[in-house]
């Protein structure tokens, strides 16, 4: 896994968020359904000798290749997302505690358990909290089984997801991540909370099991 985006540019601001997932997000199925329209227009125009029939199958050709070109030429900020939440599960499958960093903001928290997090603790201090964590728990992969995402119009996100973790033990965990996408930097995580651990709802003061 990637640690962070990489697919292209960032997608025009003015455009709304309802129309910039339309065109800037792969939609693989679609582009399929609509190159196999075209290739078959063009076939059935080539059959019959139809030269309308045989536009019409050129020109969905070209406006699919336009829209997939366009879609892989800009990021939408669900796209960053997504890239930084898988960036930041292969920063911790590798202990990469500089790295994981990196996804925070400074102030930030964390309320999971044993490595609770404040925003008047020190950076180093908060290195030495992750490290212990994930030394204790030897997590090695992390896949995400439901993923779900608010975006505010503020530069604000809130994503709500179940990770399944593969460590000592297979850990099944939910978490809720409130996001703020800085200017210059991507998004950064500004409080991350976990939720449940499989189907027991964590309340604050819980310890992980």
């Amino acid at each position: 896994m990637e640690a962070a985006h990489d697919f292209g540019s960032a997608y025009p601001g003015f455009l709304p968020e309802s129309i910039t997932a339309v065109l800037f997000e792969n939609h693989y199925v679609w582009w399929i359904a609509l190159l196999v329209l075209g290739a078959a227009l063009i076939f059935a125009a080539r059959s019959r000798g139809d030269r309308r029939i045989l536009r019409a199958g050129q020109s969905v050709l070209a406006v699919t290749l336009l829209w997939v070109v366009a879609a892989r030429s800009f990021d939408t900020p669900s796209e960053r997302l997504r890239a930084a939440h898988v960036g930041l599960a292969d920063a911790t499958a590798k202990a990469d505690v500089n790295r994981i960093l990196t996804y925070f903001e400074p102030g930030f928290t964390v309320e999971a358990g044993p490595v609770n997090i404040q925003p008047d603790m020190t950076v180093a201090a908060a290195k030495e909290r992750i490290a212990a964590g994930l030394k204790q728990y030897g997590i090695k992969e992390t896949t995400f089984r439901q993923y779900a995402i608010t975006l505010n119009a503020n530069g604000m996100a809130v994503s709500r997801f179940t990770a399944l973790t593969l460590a000592e033990q297979p850990l099944l965990t939910t978490w809720r991540v409130s996001w703020d996408d800085v200017a210059g930097q991507d998004w950064r995580i500004h409080n991350a909370t976990l939720v449940k651990i499989g189907d027991q709802e964590i309340k604050p003061g819980d310890f992980m099991p």
